[in-house]
């Protein structure tokens, strides 16, 4: 992975003539070596990109395009080998530190220096928000990248700060000048330039001259352009595709959204398929629920697989620590333009929704079904469309929340991004911009990050409301099919056995809903007479002959409490778990006593 800025800078005047000749020659060992240092490119301004290199002629896909030695490079090892910062040895440097300050030491001898055409390539300016001005920075509000960019500013203050607190360094760096703001530019260089690469079984830092002209495409698969040779000692660029004589060849700086690019390398693209918006979820883990959670988690993506992983544990206590009592299990989801609502999370946010006594009931009926609840959640057939209608409701109000959140709308942006694009050229990488131009441009950059992030999560909630109406519909066909079979019971008082021969996820607010709903409806419907709920006219008359007198069923008990109304709890009443009618004598001797004022009052709240 190589973090590095869209149009990289490179300092040096660059003839833009016939394209110089390079050939490409074979070893007897078979590794392939170029005649030319820059192999086959060469640097080159393009109107759309900057600064970048161009093929000197017809390459096929793989074919190398470019080997830097790696006595070339900055790095690490070369840094602490330097004799200003060898006598640092008891210093405590980061590998950022040690070649940060290895730059600004070779900076400092000017032309004297054996890096000296490397380092005047370099860009004198970055468009990293290390450098962006508070007022820059409010264009990020609204997203996460915000509160990152301004953690990544802490980070370099605080490696500033260490520097300072060591006697030896601090020594080092008055003594050649160097502040806060150089240490600043060494920072986002090699932030943005340097490519992490693996080196035995360690990943290491490269900063490589000539590599770090190449531009970034997510045309180009991650991994797929670039690596260290072990055997060559060597940096190594090959062709992703087929490129014509004066064409510009890119590498992939990896699977980095916009924000990561802005950030690290001081651009951002107009659209990056690489954009990804996060949703960190929380629940309460306890030792019933751990395993649940555990598996919940999807299954890791193949190496082989272009997108980066959209799934990560960020706290996930173990069973030893829940031994004290439950612990908060949260993980982060990504949503992205190809995935923008996970099935994971949909699983998640499910499972933080159960309560105890639902978590007991689902773990029976999946039991019964033979399957494990992990698998049930993660299902597209929900265990319980009222139980799957509040998650999604509830995961609908934190995506919508999150666009609300943004200063501008989805439309807004476009508009701006349509009519506002910024000089590509490489011209304010060989000198700052005028403060007025490097303020539009930064502005910019952060509306084409803002608009990534909202066009995903337009598309979460295109994707998710369809879900969510499914969900509503079936409750209503559940909660009028359950109303419908209480008012067709042959007698009334026997309506909790009806209740009892069929489950109930919507409780009584879903009969209510459906009754509602259904309330006037003439034909096969009900009526509100007199005080009394009735049914069909065949099961009436036989309830009065038996009884001699209409029947009647306290409504309170299917419908929520009327505004005002004080109700005793549900088990003081019938001693009944919510959500399931009383049943033979019990259940008429109640609804007799509510008396005609309670049933005409329940008659009332159905029509």
């Amino acid at each position: 992975k190589k973090w590095n800025p869209e149009r990289l800078s490179r300092g040096t005047t660059v003839s833009q003539a016939e394209p110089m000749l390079s050939m490409s020659t074979v070893s007897e060992d078979g590794c392939s070596s170029l005649a030319s240092p820059w192999g086959l490119v060469e640097p080159y301004d393009f109107p759309d990109t900057g600064r970048g290199l161009r093929c000197v002629r017809a390459v096929a896909e793989g074919e190398e395009l470019l080997a830097v030695p790696l006595e070339e490079c900055w790095h690490e090892m070369a840094a602490r080998r330097a004799p200003e910062l060898a006598a640092l040895a008891d210093a405590s440097l980061s590998e950022t530190d040690a070649i940060a300050l290895h730059l600004l030491l070779e900076r400092a001898k000017g032309d004297g220096s054996e890096r000296a055409a490397h380092l005047r390539s370099m860009p004198p300016v970055y468009d990293s928000t290390l450098f962006w001005s508070e007022a820059e920075l409010a264009h990020l509000r609204g997203s996460d990248w915000l509160d990152l960019a301004r953690r990544f500013a802490e980070e370099l203050e605080a490696d500033w700060a260490s520097l300072q607190s060591q006697p030896a360094v601090a020594a080092l760096l008055s003594r050649h000048g160097l502040g806060i703001e150089a240490y600043r530019w060494a920072y986002a260089t090699v932030k943005s330039r340097a490519a992490e690469v693996g080196m035995g079984d360690e990943k290491k830092r490269l900063l490589a001259p000539r590599f770090d002209m190449f531009n970034h495409s997510t045309a180009v698969a991650p991994g797929s352009s670039h690596g260290y040779d072990e055997a060559r000692q060597q940096l190594v660029v090959v062709a992703a595709a087929p490129y014509g004589a004066g064409e510009q060849a890119f590498i992939s700086y990896g699977g980095a959204s916009n924000g990561s690019l802005l950030l690290g390398g001081g651009f951002a693209l107009r659209r990056n398929r690489f954009d990804a918006v996060e949703v960190t979820l929380t629940a309460k883990c306890d030792a019933r629920r751990w395993l649940l959670l555990m598996m919940l988690a999807p299954e890791a993506p193949p190496p082989s697989q272009e997108e980066p992983p959209n799934f990560e544990y960020l706290q996930a206590p173990d069973q030893e620590q829940l031994r004290d009592g439950p612990k908060p299990f949260v993980t982060r989801h990504l949503l992205t333009a190809a995935n923008p609502l996970p099935p994971a999370l949909l699983a998640y946010v499910r499972a933080e929704r159960l309560s105890d006594v639902e978590l007991e009931a689902y773990e029976k009926k999946a039991k019964a079904a033979g399957t494990p609840l992990w698998e049930a959640l993660r299902s597209p057939a929900p265990l319980d469309a009222a139980l799957d209608l509040a998650a999604l409701a509830a995961l609908r109000r934190v995506l919508a929340d999150k666009l609300d959140a943004y200063p501008t709308t989805a439309e807004q942006d476009e508009a701006f991004l349509d009519k506002a694009e910024p000089d590509a050229g490489a011209a304010h990488e060989t000198a700052p911009l005028p403060a007025e131009a490097a303020a539009a441009r930064r502005r910019w950059l952060a509306t084409a990050l803002r608009a990534g992030e909202k066009r995903i999560l337009v598309d979460s909630l295109a994707a998710l409301d369809p879900l969510a109406e499914a969900r509503v519909r079936e409750v209503v066909r559940l909660a009028a099919a359950q109303a419908q079979s209480c008012r067709t019971a042959e007698v009334w008082g026997d309506v909790g056995r009806c209740g009892a021969g069929a489950e109930l996820p919507q409780g009584r607010r879903g009969v209510a809903a459906a009754d509602r709903e259904e309330a006037g409806v003439a034909r096969g419907g009900e009526a509100a007479r007199g005080g009394h709920v009735r049914a069909d006219r065949g099961g009436l008359a036989r309830g009065r002959r038996q009884r001699g007198r209409p029947p009647r069923t306290d409504m309170r008990r299917v419908l929520p409490p009327a505004r005002g109304e004080r109700r005793a709890p549900a088990r003081a009443r019938d001693g009944l778990p919510p959500g399931r009618l009383p049943s033979g004598g019990r259940g008429r001797r109640r609804g007799r006593r509510g008396g005609r004022r309670g049933s005409a009052r329940a008659g009332a709240a159905v029509a």
